[in-house]
Formats: structure tokens, sequence, C-alpha cells
């Protein structure tokens, strides 16, 4: 999906005032240029916690984390006091199984009449896990409020980041905020040097420094994609080839009559690999000598120790006969839940 050609993000683009010719790059300039001036009125941050802080201040956005279902009665009858009658009535009803996050437009505005908003982080099971990544989703939708806001709510869930055009944006918006480069670069730099490599362990170290309650996932992905070497992050899971699934979808056969297999789920090369490493085409069978299989297979969650080994990435074929070139390679292998998330870089 090419988001620049999307009519959701050509519409924000013109309700922001902004040039549609290349909309994402400019609503991106647009909310840089935002956060560089609220961070001209307050002077130097320490910490991307203060960020958060300034920004939400600066946006009169007020954060609630909802940790349990007693969290949604309690802001419920608050809100219900304040006469904010639609925030109430949204905090007991959106607040669905598959809802991350919730943004709510206030009637009552500020002393100078400005807009307020309220942000419902549902953190709720293992949503907790991408805590931090929702509070910076919905300040996103803060930062490029306008026109495009034509609702007192807006909900996040999990298929409108994969399928709707502004979520995703808005997550990629979110993304560049949740790490912001002039804090997350050095602490990056500095632990990279130490290694001269990216690995989990580097991951883990930048997470514990710069925000230990980032989730693991999304500070990988930040590394990646600021990672002064070239490096693909993969992500493999069981799943079916794209036309046992078609036919499937059509009636044709019957989930049972196939058996999934280890596959891409997701290729994420940063920059710097774009023109070293060859790309690993989504859905493609992970061989099954490959660490990555073996780490798939493996009972436990692998975190550090022996998740590392030299591969070539010929051994990535397919059936019709086609395949990766002859690159020597270093992998290494994480199992996170029921998939795995694997760094491959050009071998030393």
């Amino acid at each position: 999906m090419n988001l620049n050609t999307e009519p959701k993000i050509i519409s924000m683009a013109n309700a922001l005032d902004l040039n549609v010719d290349r909309p994402v790059e400019a609503i991106m300039e647009y909310c840089r240029a935002r956060v560089a001036k609220f961070l001209r009125r307050v002077g130097r941050i320490a910490n991307v916690i203060e960020l958060q802080r300034v920004v939400c201040a600066l946006l009169n956005l007020t954060v609630h984390e909802i940790w349990s279902d007693e969290y949604i009665t309690r802001f419920a009858c608050q809100y219900q006091s304040e006469n904010e009658i639609a925030a109430c009535a949204f905090i007991k009803t959106q607040l669905r199984p598959d809802t991350f996050g919730m943004l709510v437009q206030l009637e009552r505005r500020t002393a100078k009449g400005e807009r307020r908003f309220v942000a419902f982080i549902d953190c709720r099971g293992d949503k907790h896990l991408r805590r931090v990544f929702t509070l910076w989703h919905e300040i996103a939708h803060c930062l490029t409020a306008k026109d495009q806001l034509a609702l007192p709510l807006r909900r996040t869930t999990a298929e409108m980041i994969e399928k709707d055009p502004v979520e995703r944006l808005t997550d990629i918006v979110a993304g560049e905020f949740a790490f912001y480069e002039p804090l997350f670069r050095p602490i990056l730099n500095a632990e990279f040097g130490q290694t001269g490599r990216l690995t989990f362990r580097v991951v883990e170290r930048v997470r514990a420094r710069f925000n230990p309650d980032a989730s693991f996932l999304s500070t990988l992905n930040a590394c990646v994609a600021k990672s002064p070497s070239p490096i693909i992050l993969i992500e493999a899971g069981l799943t079916l080839r794209r036309s046992e699934q078609r036919l499937i979808d059509s009636g044709a056969a019957s989930p049972g009559d196939f058996a999934p297999s280890l596959r891409v789920l997701r290729c994420a090369p940063n920059e710097a690999a774009r023109s070293t490493l060859p790309h690993v085409p989504k859905q493609w069978r992970v061989p099954s000598q490959s660490i990555i299989a073996r780490i798939h297979a493996s009972d436990v969650e692998t975190i550090f120790e022996g998740s590392a080994a030299d591969e070539n990435l010929s051994m990535w074929t397919t059936s019709a006969g086609g395949g990766l070139p002859n690159v020597e390679v270093a992998v290494e292998a994480r199992k996170y839940g029921d998939k795995v998330v694997a760094l491959i870089a050009i071998a030393a």
C-alpha cells in the first residue's frame, strides 16, 4: 500500500494545508515542526518521558491507563461528574476486546478556547505490552487533529492499524516520536559501538536505558530502522500458502485440508540493507536447517544464548526452483510467543 496515493492521506494533508504531492512526507514534517516548536517553549528535555509530558501538556491531552475493569468505572464516574457525557458513555461502551486505545475530544474547552482531549490506553491482559506505543499513537492523532477528526471519538484496533491508511500513517508518526531521534540515537550508537553490530542483547540494553516501559518489539523495530549497519528484521510464524488461503476463503477448501508451515510474516530491512542484502519475500517458507526454524521448534523462548548461527541465504529456495543469492550472513533468532523474530546481517 502506497500511503501517498491513499485518498484519506491526501485528505488529511489538505485539511492541514500541506503539499499533497507527497502527503506522507508533508504530514511527517508537519508533526516534527509542531514538536520542535513545543520543545523550544520548554527548553532542554532529558528523556522521552519528559518529551511525552511536554507534548501531552501542550496538546491539552490527558492520558488515562486502564489496568482493570475497575478503572473504567472510576473514569466513567469522573467524566460524568464533569458533565462530559460523551466521554463517560464512550469509555463504558467502546473499550472492547479488540481495542488498544481510544481518543475522545471533550466538550469543554480550555480557558483560551482550545480543544481538550483525553486518551484511554487499554493495558488489560497482554495489551500492556503495547502500552507505550498505543499512547504515542493517540498523541500522533492529536498532533494531526484538524478537520479530519470529524467525530468526538477515535478508537484504535488491531484491524484498523493493519488496514486503515490513516491508522498506518499514525503508527509511523508514533514510531518516530516514541523513539525520538535526538534522544534515541546517542544511546543506540553508544551500545552499538561496544559490539559493532546489532544484537538482541544490544536491543535490551538500549531499551533499559531509553525507556524500560517500551516493549521489546517496538524497541527492536526502532533499533533496526536506525542501525548504522545493514540489517534485516524477519518475523516468522506458522501460516498457509496464499493459494491455500484463497481456496479456503472461496469455500473450495476447509482449513483442515492444509497444514500451516513456518513462513516469513514480515521482512523489514533498514535503509542500509536495501542495497547490500537481498530482500526475503513475505510468505517464503523458512528453511528447516535455518536457526529460525530450530528456535521456533524449541519449547522455550530463547532470549540471548544459543540463538545465533552463520548461514548462507542460498538455502532459502522455492518449490518453483527460485532462491536467494549466495550470501554469507549471521542470523540471530529469538522466540517470541508463537513466532520467531530474527536479525540477519552480513557475516563478519
